[in-house]
């Protein structure tokens, strides 16, 4: 295990040295006009960048995310690179196609990319026990890891959220009943607090020297999601 640590950390290493990561956590007429307004408001949104961060705002994205969604909300979702440009646009479609579950039309004042570490939290609870990490049922398909090379042709964004995802799943590597406690917690809550501080070891463990990782708890929560299902799903491959 220790090797396999280090080894994990090694990679991470050298990924994060191709590049530096910018994740500051507040870290863009007829059917052609409507098609151009949809994606106009689609770049709006992902531009404006506008994270939950009251605990009033974290409930609202997570109710949200749970009722457009549904357990399984994630299941195509996680195969695309996350903040790409197929990402940004499933997401928007899910948020702009289910205003009864948002009063008031509020469901995009946040950027859609909000939705997507929740979606994999949930996806990771209903596939998973998280008790032994073993599958309930068939996975969902999730993205390739992209090469270095591949790495640094994606945009800035997309670049930084699959670091971040890979360091999620090398922190459950590293820590997998710390990381499973975190999911037992409500988004926003002291006991979230607690459960974070339990994981801080295995993350900084991940992180190389010299990263300095500026990131709201409700962002490191999905990033955390995404990878520990990541985590789980090779682990159940190798199981077979």
């Amino acid at each position: 295990m220790e090797r396999t640590l280090a080894s994990a950390a090694a990679r991470m290493a050298r990924r994060l040295s191709v590049f530096t990561i910018a994740v500051a956590l507040a870290l863009p007429g007829g059917p052609a006009m409507a098609q151009m307004d949809t994606d106009t408001a689609q770049l709006n949104n992902v531009r404006a960048n506008v994270i939950p961060n009251s605990a009033a705002e974290i409930d609202f994205v997570t109710k949200f995310a749970q009722c457009a969604g549904g357990e399984r909300g994630g299941a195509n979702l996680l195969r695309l690179l996350p903040a790409s440009q197929q990402s940004d646009r499933s997401l928007f479609f899910m948020t702009d196609s289910h205003p009864n579950c948002a009063p008031h039309n509020d469901r995009l004042t946040f950027s859609v990319r909000n939705y997507r570490g929740v979606l994999a939290e949930l996806l990771l609870e209903s596939d998973f026990d998280l008790s032994t990490w073993s599958a309930r049922g068939k996975p969902a398909k999730i993205f390739p890891a992209p090469t270095n090379d591949q790495l640094v042709r994606l945009s800035a964004d997309s670049r930084s959220a699959v670091v971040m995802t890979e360091i999620g799943t090398c922190t459950t590597q590293a820590s997998p009943a710390a990381v499973a406690a975190l999911f037992a917690t409500e988004a926003g809550t002291p006991a979230e607090s607690t459960a974070i501080a339990a994981i801080t070891p295995a993350l900084a463990g991940c992180i190389p020297p010299g990263v300095e990782m500026k990131i709201s708890k409700f962002q490191l929560r999905g990033y955390l999601a995404e990878g520990a299902y990541r985590y789980a799903v090779v682990k159940a491959a190798a199981a077979k």
